[in-house]
C-alpha cells in the first residue's frame, strides 16, 4: 500500500510489471472515494495484477488457455 497526493494504491505483491502510482498505470486501477471522518474525501485506487491471477480468482481462463 502506497499514499500519495492522488490517494491510498493498493498494488499486488510481486507481480510482473512496475505500477505507476498515477492515473496513467496500464493495469486500469479501480478508484472510490472514501470519506473520512473529518467529513474530507479520500481516493482508494485499487491496481490489478498484470500476471493474470485476478482471472485465476474468478476461475476464468487464462489468455493463453482461452485458445
Amino acid at each position: 500500500m502506497y499514499e500519495t497526493s492522488g490517494g491510498v494504491h493498493v498494488v499486488p505483491e510481486a507481480d510482473t510489471v512496475l505500477h505507476d502510482l498515477d492515473d496513467d498505470c496500464v493495469c486500469g486501477p479501480a478508484t472510490e472515494p472514501v470519506p473520512g471522518d473529518d467529513g474530507s474525501m479520500g481516493w482508494l485506487i485499487t491496481h490489478d495484477a498484470l500476471d493474470g491471477r485476478e482471472l485465476r480468482e474468478r476461475g476464468e481462463p487464462m489468455p493463453r488457455e482461452a485458445a
